[in-house]
């Protein structure tokens, strides 16, 4: 669900990424909700707790929905926790809470705010950063969901350039933090009560009775990227293994073409082009939509342009549906709440046959396709599309439950 960041670092999935500090991606884009430091002298040893935790901060995002102001404010709390790794020196790392922050825009219809990593700056420890100093480089994952109750049709905007547009649904305007006391903490928490559900968004360890799981992910998201020929027409072996599949409306996959002997050569070239999607794919998974990393060639970077290009990939029907009329944006649901479409998710990735071509189509600017995560060659569209589903993570772990995320309710 990120950070559109520019003049940050990272490692790369879709391209062109801006650095997201409140969101890990994994695979492209999450939320992380701990950071783990090696401490020394900065350490509480007689508590257990690292220096200056608990604390406090107050959050505010202001945005532009359908073009009418809204601005999104909470108390976040951070606590933190010492611990040692085997064989290893102590380490601290810190938790905040909420990872999200909401408020509703209508009827049932909720705007969401991904959370920055701003705790040891609360905290006041050496190497805290505020992330919400650096004006237009820290850009929040923005999500829309349309249905508070259902959770279906939910979207995550991950493009910088797209909320900058004045032609988005959502555009962002700016952010801020300032430290604030528990007595704050305490008032927002009064306030939040009648603030949209949060629970959607945890990745949170439950306190439930065996056998329910201890730990699980509410939300899932999926984006897919659409590579039409003339960008991989650069790959004469890929071009001819497309070109020798059957006459068809497919979908092929790059990873096991055919099931086949292959020549080295052909094997070579996928190879390349892979490894040239998914080191983009790495970055992202670790910094949501920020700039691609230093460490991605250049020619990756200007061939790609990641997050800018992402589209919706939903589950409709037991096929993912790709938009490409929606850009800048990746479709969400929540497993719990929507059994049904996490059942569909399950069997798409059974449709997933060795040697055997899936089911697609194209219809207009929609293309539809029978498969889960993966790298497919889908003769409709002439184009070779990426789906994932590892994108942005929300993450609150070990938190200690604040109003909108409540442990219990997944419990049963």
């Amino acid at each position: 669900m990120s950070n559109l960041n520019e003049g940050q670092s990272g490692s790369g999935s879709f391209g062109c990424l801006w650095y997201v500090l409140g969101v890990c991606i994994a695979g492209i884009l999450a939320v992380v909700a701990y950071v783990g430091l090696t401490v020394s002298t900065y350490l509480s040893e007689s508590s257990g707790v690292p220096e200056g935790y608990p604390t406090h901060f107050r959050y505010t995002v202001d945005l532009k929905v359908d073009g009418s102001p809204l601005t999104l404010s909470r108390v976040i709390k951070c606590t933190g926790e010492i611990f040692r790794g085997v064989g290893g020196p102590p380490n601290s790392r810190a938790f905040r809470n909420p990872p999200i922050i909401a408020a509703y825009i209508g009827d049932n219809q909720a705007v969401y705010a991904g959370v920055p990593n701003n705790c040891n700056w609360a905290a006041e420890r050496p190497n805290g950063i505020d992330y919400t100093e650096r004006k237009g480089a820290y850009v929040p994952v923005i999500i829309h969901a349309p249905d508070t109750t259902s959770f279906i049709g939910m979207e995550a905007y991950v493009s910088k350039r797209h909320l900058a547009s004045d032609d988005s649904f959502i555009q962002f305007i700016d952010i801020k933090a300032e430290r604030v006391g528990e007595d704050e903490f305490i008032k927002s928490e009064e306030s939040a009560k009648g603030s949209p559900d949060l629970k959607s968004f945890a990745f949170t360890y439950f306190v439930c009775e065996a056998p329910k799981s201890a730990k699980r992910r509410a939300s899932d998201y999926y984006g897919a990227l659409v590579f039409p020929r003339e960008t991989w027409a650069a790959y004469p072996e890929i071009v001819n293994w497309v070109e020798s599949l059957p006459t068809g409306s497919g979908a092929y996959d790059l990873y096991d073409p055919g099931g086949k002997p292959e020549d080295p050569a052909t094997v070579a070239a996928r190879t390349a082009f892979l490894k040239k999607v998914y080191s983009i794919q790495t970055a992202s998974s670790q910094r949501p939509p920020g700039r691609v990393a230093e460490s991605v060639p250049l020619d990756t970077r200007e061939w790609l342009s990641s997050y800018d290009r992402i589209h919706p990939a939903a589950i409709k029907e037991g096929m993912i549906e790709i938009d490409l009329r929606r850009t800048g944006r990746v479709w969400m649901y929540d497993r719990f709440l929507n059994p049904d479409i996490h059942r569909q998710k399950a069997k798409l990735g059974d449709a997933r046959l060795t040697g055997q071509f899936l089911k697609a189509s194209v219809s207009g600017s929609v293309i539809r396709i029978a498969a889960n995560d993966g790298v497919y060659f889908v003769q409709p569209a002439d184009s070779i599309v990426v789906i994932d589903h590892s994108i942005i993570q929300f993450s609150n772990q070990k938190p200690e439950p604040v109003e909108g995320v409540k442990d219990a309710s997944y419990c049963s």
